[in-house]
């Protein structure tokens, strides 16, 4: 059976800036804060007020590529796979 899957994305310099800036400013925070006397935690209010992924597609510009690489041993011998999926928005 399949023991280890590794899967990565890549992302511009630009996206990159802006999970920075909200790293910085506490966005991207998993621990609850005190707002306007209510709890809230940072990242699901920043899930709450972003767009839905699924809607993105259509405003999307440019290449993807989403792919994994897959090891095992067939017929004795070590094999490496790449199964991938390249977009063009």
């Amino acid at each position: 059976g399949i023991k280890r899957i590794r899967f990565w994305m890549t992302f511009s310099e630009k996206y990159l800036t802006h999970l920075k800036v909200l790293e910085n400013v506490g966005m991207t925070s998993i621990e609850p804060i005190e707002f306007e006397g209510q709890k809230i935690v940072p990242l699901q209010f920043l899930k709450a007020v972003l767009p839905d992924p699924a809607s993105l597609g259509p405003r999307t510009k440019g290449k993807t590529n989403i792919g994994c690489i897959f090891q095992t041993i067939k017929d004795g011998q070590p094999k490496t796979y790449y199964v991938y999926n390249v977009c063009d928005h």
